[in-house]
C-alpha cells in the first residue's frame, strides 16, 4: 500500500464513530491524523470539495450505497479506487 503524498495532515471521514481494525490499521499506514464520522453520500461531497481526502468504505458497500457519491466525486476530478488502485 503507498502512502498518500499529501502537504498537510491526511484527514478522512468515515460512516461510524467505532472504527474497525482492519480500517484502523489503513489509517495508520496512510498516516490519517483525524477522522471525522458522517453519513450518506455527503461524505463525498466533502471529499470532492477538498474539505478531506478520503473516505475507506468496507466491503459490505454496494454500487447502489455509494453511486450518487462516486458521481460527484468523478465529476469533480476525483476518484474511486481501492487500495491497489483499481
Amino acid at each position: 500500500m503507498k502512502k498518500l503524498m499529501i502537504a498537510r495532515p491526511i484527514r478522512f471521514i468515515s460512516y461510524s464513530n467505532k472504527i474497525k481494525p482492519e480500517i484502523q490499521k489503513i489509517y495508520q499506514d496512510i498516516g490519517v491524523v483525524e477522522n471525522v464520522r458522517m453519513k450518506s453520500s455527503l461524505k463525498f461531497c466533502v471529499v470532492a470539495a477538498g474539505e478531506y481526502d478520503g473516505y475507506v468504505a468496507e466491503p459490505r458497500a454496494y454500487e447502489w450505497d455509494i453511486a450518487a457519491g462516486h458521481a460527484i466525486l468523478i465529476h469533480s476530478g476525483g476518484t474511486v479506487t481501492d487500495f491497489n488502485g483499481e
